[in-house]
């Protein structure tokens, strides 16, 4: 009698231990699924948010340039710019400042050109992610530490780039020479 019940109890042990792993394969497989729906949206939220902070910094650079333009040769501000994603472009030639941002939203419609505020939005496929361009046009010449060709890249940095813009007086065409620099 004495073997039949520890017999009973033995069984009823590994069936306690059977159905444990079980339920915790069948919950594993629920949260993944789970996950697998809403990791897409929860990164495209993310990159939503990553662009509309990039569309606040480029208002922000737009005000400081807007103030040192509208002042005396010789007036400065510093503007402390944070790219924590993208590329941001100053294009001293076409006289813009355009941040490129890779992102799983689509942020507009394709290829269309919408603006928001002083910035230009396009948005276009590139390959699976999309290519959102934030693009702001200038009518002063930016000088970028002396360059008045090309285009300089700021990339993605752990830091904040410090920028300082200045009035660099008036060109031959009559427009205000804004130089920025690294500080």
């Amino acid at each position: 009698m004495h073997f039949i019940l520890m017999r009973r109890l033995v069984n009823t042990r590994g069936q306690v231990w059977v159905e444990t792993v079980i339920y915790t394969l069948i919950g594993i497989a629920i949260i993944g699924l789970v996950l697998s729906v809403a990791k897409p949206k929860i990164d495209e939220k993310k990159d939503e948010v990553v662009i509309n902070q990039a569309i606040d910094a480029l208002n922000i650079i737009d005000g400081k340039i807007d103030a040192v333009a509208g002042s005396t040769p010789g007036n400065r501000r510093i503007i402390d710019l944070e790219v924590g994603r993208g590329e941001v472009q100053l294009d001293v030639e076409g006289n813009n400042i355009v941040w490129i941002v890779d992102s799983s939203y689509l942020y507009s419609e394709l290829d269309i050109t919408i603006p928001v505020g002083n910035i230009d939005v396009t948005t276009k496929q590139g390959g699976e992610k999309y290519q959102v361009f934030l693009n702001v046009s200038y009518s002063e010449d930016l000088v970028f530490e002396e360059q008045t060709t090309g285009v300089k890249s700021l990339l993605q940095a752990p830091t904040p780039y410090q920028l300082m813009v200045e009035n660099d007086g008036v060109n031959a065409l009559g427009e205000v020479i804004v130089l920025i620099r690294e500080s």
